[in-house]
């Protein structure tokens, strides 16, 4: 209760009631509220593509990263680029940072009056498509002897660990292992 108060108190501290009254009359506000759907919009919408874009290049021209590393580094790059690029905008027009920051404070009030943070867990493991609550099971990394396939092709035996790449032998310290569904 003491978070909804305090949410409420810098909502009207920031805005105050005549202001609020104001704003929602104001086709400045309208305006600027409009711009920040687009904006978010073309982010959202663009964003895993730029993303990619820069990895791919930053890939091209260097063999330092591995492509986990190469992700996580244009995903940083790219959110930066928008960062900077909404501050900018910012800048250039005060109508387009009042609705931000206004209904970024009525959407933290609603999430916090609905509870929306029960339940989350921020050390889910989001790698993998399985989890407990479904009809999968862990396998270790193992052996696969030699086989027939009933076409009359032989295949070899291999070492497999999940990760798609049976040249390598991983162990499940170094992220061996994967869920089966059945």
């Amino acid at each position: 209760m003491t978070v909804i108060i305090g949410i409420l108190i810098a909502i009207m501290l920031y805005f105050r009631i005549k202001k609020i009254i104001r704003i929602f009359f104001s086709i400045r506000f309208w305006a600027g509220l409009l711009l920040n759907i687009a904006f978010f919009y073309f982010v959202y919408t663009y964003f895993n593509g730029f993303k990619k874009m820069v990895g791919d290049t930053i890939y091209h021209y260097t063999d330092i990263f591995t492509w986990e590393e190469l992700e996580i580094v244009s995903m940083i790059a790219v959110g930066a680029l928008c960062f900077f690029l909404w501050v900018f905008l910012c800048k250039r027009s005060k109508a387009f940072v009042t609705p931000f920051i206004f209904v970024l404070s009525v959407a933290t009030l609603g999430l916090v009056i609905f509870n929306v943070s029960d339940g989350f867990d921020a050390t889910i493991d989001d790698d993998d498509n399985f989890g407990e609550d479904d009809d999968s099971t862990w396998v270790d990394p193992h052996e696969v002897s030699g086989y027939e396939r009933a076409d009359g092709t032989s295949v070899e035996g291999y070492y497999r660990d999940g990760d798609g790449d049976t040249t390598i032998d991983r162990p499940i310290d170094e992220g061996g292992g994967f869920f089966r569904r059945y």
